[in-house]
């Protein structure tokens, strides 16, 4: 599999009152350094957050969507000019059941040939 940059993943949901998201708009990926365990677990808190072991450079970084009226978020990525590639999961796991999610960017999107069955990769992504 390609050494993947991290970046982050907005999706929208449907409105600010989606039980899943615990009362807030959006979903948010943070992508970490851990290369070892491909793996993905969700954290159900006030704003749902999908942790996603990917091939990364050595850095973390979190972006969150906070009252569905804007976003705050804690800087720590390394390679901050790559913002535009994307590597996205199609679905996670979530106390035995399998959640489907759908990409919503203004920017392209392709399935990416190595994995496509399992990831979106998106291209331009901006936020908005």
């Amino acid at each position: 599999m390609k050494k993947w940059l991290p970046a982050f993943l907005f999706l929208s949901l449907s409105g600010c009152n989606d039980a899943l998201a615990a009362n807030q708009s959006t979903m948010f990926y943070s992508f970490n350094d851990n290369i070892y365990r491909p793996q993905l677990s969700v954290k159900v808190t006030d704003i749902v957050q999908f942790i996603v072991d990917i091939n990364s450079a050595s850095s973390t970084a979190t972006l969150s969507y906070v009252a569905c009226n804007g976003f705050t978020w804690t800087h720590g990525l390394y390679w901050s000019e790559y913002f535009a590639w994307l590597v996205v999961p199609k679905h996670v796991s979530y106390n035995g059941y399998n959640i489907y999610l759908e990409l919503q960017s203004r920017g392209s999107f392709s399935l990416d040939a190595e994995d496509n069955d399992n990831y979106y990769l998106t291209k331009g992504f901006a936020m908005g």
